[in-house]
């Protein structure tokens, strides 16, 4: 399990490229031994942040979600 908490920032996101960066570099025959926990930590809790990341990952990496690479998570309300 990897770990990558994010929160939103008007500045830089970091997020992505970090994910494009991870999944670069994992090998395909890898992808069974791998989770990343995606940690939404906006405070108050931000539905949108975490939908737009689902639909980030969606049609950035389709078959690596399919495949149950990912997980998102965020802060209970």
């Amino acid at each position: 399990v990897i770990a990558i908490p994010t929160v939103k920032r008007i500045e830089k996101e970091y997020f992505k490229d970090t994910i494009q960066n991870l999944m670069k570099n994992i090998e395909h025959y890898e992808w069974r031994n791998v989770l990343f926990l995606v940690f939404v930590a906006n405070f108050p809790s931000d539905e949108k942040s975490s939908i737009d990341i689902i639909n980030w990952l969606n049609l950035t990496f389709p078959k690596a979600v399919n495949q149950g690479l990912f997980e998102v998570i965020e802060p209970p309300e």
